[in-house]
């Protein structure tokens, strides 16, 4: 571990943990879907995840760190950074999960934290985001946003219960690397392929959202008439096995940006990346953060292409919408000359 993790206190790792994590002998390595078969959980994902189980009893999470989706670089130190960032910024809602080489294959390893509670039920997951903790559901989703973790989906969530409670934590966090087009209160678009013909002469200075556009997934011959032969066969690939689905997009400045969940209003499948509540000591959390401490949060990654000033610049400018956000919901609740209604001391104890 990087000597900047003595900075970590975690309620989930005690030395035990960070040692199985860390060095902890492996006594076996196999796919998760045995494990969640054997819970009568829904298999639900596509990337490879295997279980291990260390000698001493506990379990882990292993994703090596291999390309297996057509536009997810499946980065390990992304999950890494998701954890470093929820943790030292006290947030907790990111299980422990640590860099590892396990039989020659390089990736992340996870705590695994069992939950009573299958999240890919459709009906389980919305039962469990009714009952879930204010504050654990609000954490989660500015760290979504501030992050930019659009993908919170119902494979990607844990629900855990402590004292009665209910609480959330994300797992698979891969996708904080997407370049992404943010405005806080609406779903993210996010950067599914660059290309040079997508380049408009007209290409407004700003992202027009307000131009979005909806297509329905059919075969790659669809794809290649609407948008020429190249770019076509690189869609048709990325939604190979995605017939039917309604795509919400915008092409801008030289992008394909999807809209993932844009249809998913009802929070059926997924949780959106923000909320109408901001806890008082994220909010505290967030305004400390900066370039120093991005540069902690990815001192494992530097190597990564992704780790550059303009990615830490949208981080930061993701936190400033959340700032602003919320400065601006306080400042007009002020200007309000009556009773203030539960609703908006919600609001107002965001700040």
């Amino acid at each position: 571990m990087q000597a900047s993790d003595s900075f970590f206190i975690d309620p989930y790792m005690d030395e035990a943990v960070r040692r199985d994590l860390e060095t902890g002998a492996v006594a076996s390595l196999v796919s998760i879907e045995h494990y969640l078969k054997r819970r009568n959980k829904i298999v639900d994902y596509t990337n490879e995840v295997l279980l291990a189980t260390f000698e001493s009893g506990r379990t882990g999470v292993f994703k090596p760190d291999e390309k297996n989706e057509a536009w997810d670089d499946g980065s390990a130190e992304a999950e890494v950074a998701a954890y470093k960032a929820s943790n030292l910024l006290g947030f907790h809602c990111v299980p422990p999960t640590l860099m590892r080489t396990i039989d020659g294959r390089s990736g992340s390893l996870q705590l695994l934290l069992e939950s009573e509670f299958d999240s890919c039920d459709t009906a389980q997951f919305q039962a469990c985001i009714r009952n879930t903790d204010v504050e654990s559901l609000a954490t989660l989703q500015i760290f979504d946003f501030v992050f930019g973790q659009w993908d919170r989906r119902l494979s990607n969530i844990l629900f855990l219960t402590r004292s009665g409670k209910t609480f959330v934590s994300g797992i698979d966090n891969t996708k904080i690397i997407s370049r992404q087009q943010t405005q806080y209160g609406q779903r993210p678009f996010v950067s599914v392929l660059a290309h040079s013909s997508l380049c408009g002469a007209n290409d407004a200075a700003e992202f027009p959202a307000h131009h979005a556009e909806t297509l329905v997934v059919g075969d790659a011959d669809a794809f290649r008439q609407r948008f020429g032969d190249e770019v076509g066969v690189h869609l048709a690939k990325i939604y190979r096995h995605c017939a039917g689905m309604r795509v919400r997009h915008v092409v801008w400045n030289g992008h394909f940006w999807q809209q993932p969940f844009a249809f998913d209003a009802d929070e059926r499948r997924s949780i959106k990346p923000f909320s109408a509540h901001l806890p008082y000591a994220i909010r505290r959390s967030i305004e400390r953060l900066d370039r120093a401490m991005l540069g902690v949060i990815f001192s494992h990654a530097c190597h990564r292409k992704f780790v550059n000033a303009e990615y830490f610049d949208s981080i930061l400018g993701r936190r400033d919408q959340v700032l602003r956000y919320f400065d601006r919901a306080s400042s007009a609740m002020a200007r309000v000359p009556h009773r203030r209604s539960k609703a908006d001391a919600t609001v107002s104890a965001a700040t």
